[in-house]
């Protein structure tokens, strides 16, 4: 059977199939990231399906994806140019597993980047240039592409929604925790690189009613590591940033309002970090619920603590008529969501 047959297969489903079930099933498929039906549909093979397309546009529509709506229905769609270099960046992906030094594949990058690739477009799977050399600890090209054409290493590809740190994190006992904990390090000190997020662990789907997908929630890249005493300095790097120990000091310090508690985490996020406030650095996911940080039992007494000495007192806060000074803030708002969310 040809890939052509077999990219087809799905299309049979939607093509002969009516009616809002179907329609709610491959919703969910979009949303929840299922990866029989996604791979499918946000391949670029429907693009070419012209008289089919239109029941995709109208899911991805309904799952709020507006760059694939554009692209399959043509409003304002890649030309020609572009999609010729996506197709390069495509192949230069499967291209650059084969290179074996990390200066090597820096020639080969920028060879491709002069033949017009697009450096930072990911394959059928979900892969890119910059998740491959993170997985392999090619510190040269990581550097060079993060610092030359602003690749996003949080990028999740198709099938787990694994990042490249969190398959580094898998591979730490080939690769050697001090090659490992170094790309740790680079990636942490990268303003942009997100180690809260989660992968799709379990989330294959069980179909109830034939129109409802369940789903897990995944791991993040500290959560997936096995035996830190094993590896050490890939648990340092790996550890949260500031620490729960910085935090729970900062919110049991007494005679603070709400407000002055706020502001007191976001100057405690951009010590640590260089001067960049931004919430994913406050990685309050890792700090109550990796086992790595603790037993059960600490755990539980830290996600008493968040919720004793910040949650009840902000939460309180938002219901109450304040003054100008006291009243909650867009940023306190967006820290309050943070740590209910994460905790």
């Amino acid at each position: 059977m040809t890939i052509r047959k077999i990219l087809g297969i799905p299309w049979l489903i939607v093509l002969f199939l009516n009616g809002d079930t179907l329609v709610d099933l491959l919703e969910q498929c979009i949303k929840d990231n299922y990866f029989f039906m996604t791979w499918w549909l946000e391949s670029d093979y429907n693009a070419q399906l012209y008289y089919r397309s239109d029941r995709a546009v109208f899911i991805f529509a309904r799952a709020r994806r507006a760059k694939k709506v554009s692209m399959l229905s043509g409003v304002d769609g890649p030309d020609k140019e572009t999609r010729a270099r996506r197709k390069l960046s495509k192949s230069m992906v499967r291209d650059f597993r084969r290179e074996r030094r990390d200066l090597e594949a820096l020639e080969f990058l920028k060879a491709c980047y002069e033949e017009g690739a697009d450096l930072s477009w990911p394959d059928t799977y979900g892969n890119t240039v910059l998740s491959v050399a993170i997985r392999r600890c090619y510190e040269q090209c990581v550097k060079w592409l993060l610092k030359h054409h602003d690749a996003d290493p949080n990028r999740q590809d198709h099938y787990e929604g694994n990042t490249g740190m969190r398959i580094l994190v898998q591979r730490i006992g080939k690769l050697g925790d001090g090659t490992a904990a170094a790309m740790l390090r680079l990636l942490l000190n990268n303003n942009a690189s997100d180690f809260t997020t989660l992968n799709f662990h379990g989330d294959r789907g069980i179909i109830k009613n034939f129109n409802k997908l369940t789903k897990e929630r995944g791991h993040t890249p500290y959560m997936m590591l096995r035996n830190p005493s094993k590896f050490p300095d890939s648990a340092n790097a790996l550890k949260p940033r500031p620490s729960f120990q910085q935090l729970e000091k900062l919110l049991k310090t007494e005679n603070k309002s709400a407000r002055q508690k706020c502001d007191d985490v976001y100057k405690l996020i951009s010590e640590s970090h260089n001067g960049d406030r931004s919430l994913h650095h406050l990685r309050v996911m890792d700090m109550l619920f990796c086992a790595n940080e603790g037993t059960n039992e600490d755990l539980e007494l830290r996600r008493t603590t968040i919720f004793n000495h910040f949650l009840k007192q902000v939460l309180l806060l938002s219901t109450q008529d304040s003054s100008e000074e006291e009243k909650l803030t867009h940023d306190d708002v967006a820290l309050l969501w943070w740590m209910y969310y994460q905790s």
